[in-house]
């Protein structure tokens, strides 16, 4: 589970981490080395944007999975929104800005974290497009062309139904794409096979890997954090509890980092499959496992249900920004036009004489947008629901 937003990059964090980053000699004022000149060793801080319910135990724990590194300190802050006002033609606007925790992390003497160098990489203000872009290095990816055996045509809708008419807004263009059929069930048990390749995948956030079996069959998984080209991978009871290996969740030791998550037994993973997220094991009840999700929520899941071992890869996908509009149109993103600027007759949100609020936020049709609560009250898998994500 993510706990970590995204990395602090200000110019007041990155001189804090200069400065500590290097080996400091001074002449010591107190303690029995008084007058003597001592050398304090480099010992980097960086910052984090973090969420509101992460402590400092879970916050060293993804920051050394993630980044490589050794954390021997935490600390955490949290900032209240500031009130900010400004003047425009329409007179003065009154906002306040968002509420955060920040946390600042210390590593051992030697290990340093480099955001811009690892998967991603920041280029030259050349263009204003070029400016704040991020991209990914695609350093991980080993093979270009797919396996043509698992492949097949994707087609596009538009946001449009079976008779022509717009369904979903804002939907429309891109670039044509095609379907990798990827394994969810990992059902082949006992069975070996051997990772050949890490490729990308237009229609999710995480790498793929494709593997060979031993009987000759192929087929592609999500690619885990940590995963390399020529491991071999097992599903099923009898494979050891490594990264990549599928098992059941009965099998899997308590505290195990998992993603790839079933609700029900041989229905194929629909939890944690996103880049860089990860749930935790806690604790057994009977026949159930307690799993901590990224989204916060603690629920029972069945121990008969499989599990994929270790953290979803390329978790430098959260640092990534397209640096202008049209990349967002060559993702199939159409412009967004937001209620409050509609008439009244668009949105119920829309119409005043110069900028209005617009009131409480809701939907085109009416629906509160934020605060209503729309889950079921009686809904079968509550029970199984220990405690709600993010729960204030």
């Amino acid at each position: 589970m993510s706990f970590i937003i995204k990395p602090l990059i200000t110019e007041k964090m990155t001189s804090i981490t200069e400065k500590t980053s290097v080996d400091r000699t001074y002449k010591a004022k107190t303690g029995k080395h008084r007058g003597e000149m001592v050398t304090k060793k480099a010992q980097p801080k960086y910052g984090f944007i973090v969420k509101p319910e992460a402590n400092k135990l879970e916050i060293a724990r993804e920051v050394e999975q993630q980044y490589n590194v050794t954390v021997t300190d935490v600390n955490t802050m949290r900032y209240s929104g500031k009130r900010s006002s400004r003047y425009t033609r329409s007179g003065l606007i009154k906002g306040q800005k968002n509420a955060f925790k920040k946390a600042v992390v210390t590593l051992k003497n030697g290990d340093s974290i480099d955001f811009y160098k690892m998967a991603v990489r920041k280029l030259k203000p050349v263009t204003p497009g070029q400016r704040h872009k991020v991209i990914g290095t695609f350093e991980d990816i080993t093979a270009s062309v797919p396996e043509k055996s698992l492949v097949y045509g994707k087609r596009s809708t538009g946001g449009r139904n079976n008779t022509g008419k717009m369904t979903v807004r804002y939907m429309g263009g891109g670039h044509k794409r095609k379907y990798r059929i990827i394994d969810f069930k990992r059902e082949k048990d006992g069975v070996p096979a051997v990772v050949k390749t890490i490729e990308y995948d237009p229609n999710r956030s995480a790498r793929i890997a494709l593997l060979y079996y031993a009987d000759g069959e192929k087929r592609y998984i999500i690619a885990p954090n940590g995963l390399e080209v020529g491991a071999t991978l097992m599903s099923g009871a009898e494979a050891v509890p490594e990264v990549g290996n599928a098992l059941p969740l009965a099998n899997i030791p308590v505290g195990t980092v998992i993603h790839n998550i079933e609700l029900r037994p041989g229905q194929g993973a629909l939890l944690v499959r996103s880049a860089g997220n990860f749930a935790q094991l806690t604790s057994r009840e009977g026949s159930y496992c307690v799993i901590k999700l990224p989204s916060g929520e603690t629920r029972q899941i069945l121990s008969a249900c499989k599990a994929t071992i270790g953290s979803v890869g390329n978790s430098d996908h959260a640092l990534e920004q397209s640096g202008k509009a049209g990349r967002s149109r060559w993702l199939g993103r159409r412009p967004h036009n937001r209620g409050v600027v509609m008439n009244p007759h668009d949105h119920p949100m829309g119409g005043g004489e110069g900028r209005q609020s617009g009131g409480h936020p809701r939907s085109r049709k009416g629906l509160y947008a934020k605060g209503l609560k729309t889950r079921a009250p009686k809904k079968q898998s509550n029970k199984y629901i220990i405690e709600r994500a993010n729960k204030k």
